[in-house]
This record gives C-alpha cells, sequence and structure tokens, in this order.
C-alpha cells in the first residue's frame, strides 16, 4: 500500500462520501454517485476555515474541528487526524512560506459519516519517514483511525482528506 494513498478497512458504499467528486460537488449537499455507481450520502452539515499556515495555528484547528463536531462520538478521532493533516501543512508544503495558508474543511452526512479535508499549497512530497527517525508518523495515526484517507494533488496544490463512517 502506498503511503500516500492509505485505506484502513475500506466499507465503501452508501454512508460515505466520495473521494473523487470534486469539491464542487461535494459542497452541493447533492447526493452523488461514487466510482462504483453507489448512492453516495447527503451531506448534511459542513463548515471550512482558512488558517496562517504556523504551527500555533494547528491549535485553532483542533479547536475549529472540535466545535464543528461537538456531540459527535467519533470527534477526538477526527480531531486527532485532522491535527496531523494539518501540521504536515504548515512544516511540509509549499503553504509554509511566508504568507501561507491551508484550508480545512469538514462534512457530514445525515448517518452520521464525516469527511474532513486539508488543502494546502502543495510543493515536493516525501511522505516515507527514515527508519529510526522520530517524526513522521502523522499518517499512520490517520490511518489507524479513519475509515478511507489519502492524499491527492501535485506540488501546486495537495489535498489530505478522511473518512469516518458511521459506528
Amino acid at each position: 500500500m502506498s503511503a500516500a494513498l492509505g485505506m484502513a478497512s475500506p466499507r465503501a458504499g452508501a454512508g460515505s462520501l466520495s473521494p473523487e467528486a470534486g469539491p464542487s460537488q461535494r459542497a452541493t449537499g447533492r447526493a452523488e454517485s461514487g466510482p462504483a455507481g453507489e448512492r453516495q450520502a447527503e451531506a448534511v452539515a459542513t463548515a471550512s476555515r482558512v488558517f496562517a499556515a504556523q504551527p500555533l495555528q494547528v491549535a485553532q484547528v483542533r479547536r475549529f474541528v472540535g466545535g464543528v463536531l461537538s456531540g459527535l462520538g467519533a470527534a477526538d478521532d477526527i480531531v486527532v487526524c485532522v491535527s496531523e493533516l494539518a501540521t504536515n501543512a504548515v512544516l511540509h508544503s509549499s503553504s509554509r512560506e511566508p504568507g501561507g495558508q491551508f484550508a480545512v474543511r469538514v462534512w457530514m452526512t445525515e448517518c452520521g459519516g464525516v469527511r474532513a479535508e486539508v488543502e494546502d499549497r502543495g510543493g515536493p512530497w516525501a511522505p516515507d519517514p527514515e527508519a529510526g527517525e522520530e517524526r513522521g508518523r502523522g499518517l499512520l495515526i490517520v490511518a489507524g483511525l479513519a475509515t478511507r484517507w489519502g492524499i491527492a494533488g501535485s506540488n501546486s496544490g495537495r489535498i489530505a482528506w478522511l473518512e469516518l463512517d458511521p459506528a
């Protein structure tokens, strides 16, 4: 399995949000068909915010996502995952350059599924840590907690996303 695209116990079908759908499709709240033709769940709540790409902003990301998902049983897992993805945007993407920013988006479905994304300015990507390094384990945390996750994009812009199905 590629480190740039992870799937932790994939469970596609009703209730999942398609990572293949473009942001404008997902933001409309309409149900869309997924890659296998299955019907995708309709987003019933969305939230997004842009952050300065500075390390102290990761705490603001945690507060933002925690507030959006307040009362949801899986909120803590999603907050941890988004925090890891936001940290990567701040430390490893071109967003870290002066004046850089990254965006966080969260969708909830009527059946209780959640999708979150962190969009940064891209840049060189080396997701596999060297053996013995003390950093570089954030994506392993995301892979362990998310139902599905992945990273799409290029040097000009990247979206790291995760989905969590309802329990």
